[in-house]
């Protein structure tokens, strides 16, 4: 039995720092995690996020404290999250009529993710549900801004990364997050000769693997996730990867592709 493989049988967890310690090979240095500079909001005062708290106002046995604690989710974005009991009802009272009575019956608590523009006001927000079918509500307040997830913190003068969704940025510098999947008609707004498009790691998503596709034809950069990881998404690599977010950095920085290697890149690690 080879070395990966006895390790595999003894410890998973062991065997994915192990396959990171590989990647990470050839003499270089472990990057250390990230140190995150975030600029003052400016966007609760004079929107209806004063009625809400914010995540890092809850005690620590509150519900929705738990579920962004049991995420990972870095401790500066806790004063950047806020609890609503009833997220259609408040949405309600600053678009009036946005969800009728129908849709109130299904109604209850979310965790809202404001998406700030680049003078940070709030452009647009997410409510996350802890129950029932419907996960996400996306509400857009400002349809001439992209409608991104980060604007305010991104530089586009540095190495940026685009992710599927906003809890997924979190983890990583400068990095910005779709709502509802990476689109081409958004990510023009950005600048692609810096910007790495990391789309989730589903192999077997056929129109996750079309969606890279047509990103690599544009010339795009993209990460190509490497084998021997089986976890969706970035939180998903935290959470139950074992991987720190240096280590998935690392990982999406080792695995950036352009051009005809991003297209062989992509036929190996494709399963549709």
């Amino acid at each position: 039995m080879s070395v990966p493989n006895f390790i595999k049988t003894v410890d998973e967890f062991v065997y994915k720092d192990y396959l990171v310690e590989k990647m990470m090979e050839n003499g270089t240095e472990k990057k250390a995690d990230p140190i995150l500079v975030y600029k003052k909001p400016k966007y609760i005062a004079d929107t209806a996020l004063k009625e809400l708290k914010k995540v890092s106002q809850l005690q620590h046995d509150h519900y929705c404290k738990q579920y962004v604690v049991g995420r990972q989710i870095p401790t500066p974005f806790h004063s950047r999250l806020f609890h609503a009991s009833k997220f259609m009802s408040w949405v309600n009272t600053f678009m009036d009529g946005k969800f009728n009575e129908a849709a109130l019956k299904h109604d209850g608590p979310a965790l809202v993710i404001p998406f700030l523009n680049r003078e940070g006001r709030m452009h647009a927000l997410q409510g996350r549900y802890f129950n029932g079918d419907v996960r996400y509500i996306t509400i857009v307040l400002d349809e001439s801004v992209p409608k991104l997830y980060g604007l305010d913190q991104y530089d586009k003068g540095n190495r940026s990364y685009v992710l599927e969704g906003p809890i997924d940025s979190m983890f990583l510098p400068n990095a910005v997050a779709t709502a509802g999947g990476v689109e081409l008609s958004t990510l023009r707004h950005l600048n692609l000769d810096n910007a790495v498009i990391c789309f989730d790691n589903e192999p077997r998503s056929r129109e996750t693997v079309s969606k890279i596709n047509k990103c690599i034809k544009h010339g795009f950069k993209v990460c190509i996730w490497p084998d021997g990881l089986h976890e969706k998404d970035v939180n998903d690599m935290i959470m139950h990867g074992n991987l720190s977010p240096a280590h998935v950095r690392e990982i999406i920085d080792r695995n950036t592709f352009s051009g005809l290697r991003a297209e062989l890149q992509l036929n190996n690690w494709k399963r549709v």
